[in-house]
């Protein structure tokens, strides 16, 4: 009996079907278009990317939905793999890849009625801002917001729909200002199925985001080693733009 177990146990080392493949646990608040989808194939822009890129290196993934600032927490700790679509400043003890996920443009969105435009930092004093907690935008608007958040001019929602709550503040008046990327704040007025919100202006460039992985993993400085080369393969390849197609949005 003890022969046979072990022929058993090493033809399922041997055969293909039979790997026991590592998983790798993403954790972050939803995002959409970036994180999260509607559909089986379909699970956001940033988690297709990974999944693709890591299940063709022999690895599973997954991925949990909850607050940013906990997402954040608890990879620190090494209770999950990585974060999606981390700035460098939300989480700078964390493993980095080479290349990118993502990149943010912030613009800032008010009511229909409003006439105030974005026009540098300076011109945010004449608003109250609404923010998600925990996150980053750019570093000019991180120093005002640190500076101004014990002022009343800054409203900071929390939870899972931290966006959602910012988007129906808005739309009630309740804050001045909003600053989203573009396209999350337009799948998010979709899904809403809202209208009455214009766009004020943009700050100047874009923010790489990352696959950032936990500083607690041993694991963590391979994973961004894939990571990055798999992500310039479906760069070259042109698979990435097959990705962002399905969202309807040119790479």
């Amino acid at each position: 009996m003890k022969k046979a177990i072990v022929i058993v146990l090493c033809a399922c080392v041997l055969i293909p079907g039979y790997a026991f493949s590592e998983t790798i646990t993403l954790a972050s608040d939803c995002w959409r278009p970036y994180i999260c989808g509607n559909g089986p194939d379909k699970h956001g822009i940033s988690i297709d990317i990974t999944k693709m890129i890591f299940e063709e290196a022999g690895y599973q993934v997954q991925f949990s939905d909850m607050p940013w600032k906990r997402a954040v927490s608890l990879t620190r700790k090494g209770n999950y793999s990585a974060i999606v679509c981390a700035a460098k400043n939300d989480a700078l003890d964390f493993i980095f890849p080479e290349v990118h996920v993502v990149l943010r443009r912030t613009c800032f969105y008010t009511h229909e009625k409003s006439q105030w435009i974005y026009d540098g930092l300076g011109s945010l004093m004449d608003v109250s801002l609404g923010i998600v907690a925990g996150y980053h935008y750019f570093d000019a608007l991180d120093n005002y917001i640190e500076k101004q958040k014990d002022t009343g001019k800054i409203q900071i929602a929390h939870g899972k729909n931290a966006m959602v709550q910012n988007v129906l503040k808005l739309k009630a008046e309740r804050i001045h200002a909003y600053p989203a990327d573009p396209y999350v704040l337009q799948y998010t007025m979709f899904q809403l199925q809202l209208s009455g919100i214009r766009k004020a202006g943009c700050a100047p460039g874009d923010t790489k985001l990352y696959i950032a992985f936990s500083p607690a993993l041993p694991q963590s400085t391979q994973y961004a080693a894939i990571f990055s080369e798999g992500m310039r393969q479906l760069i070259a390849s042109g698979r990435i733009i097959e990705i962002y197609a399905k969202y309807g949005i040119d790479y």
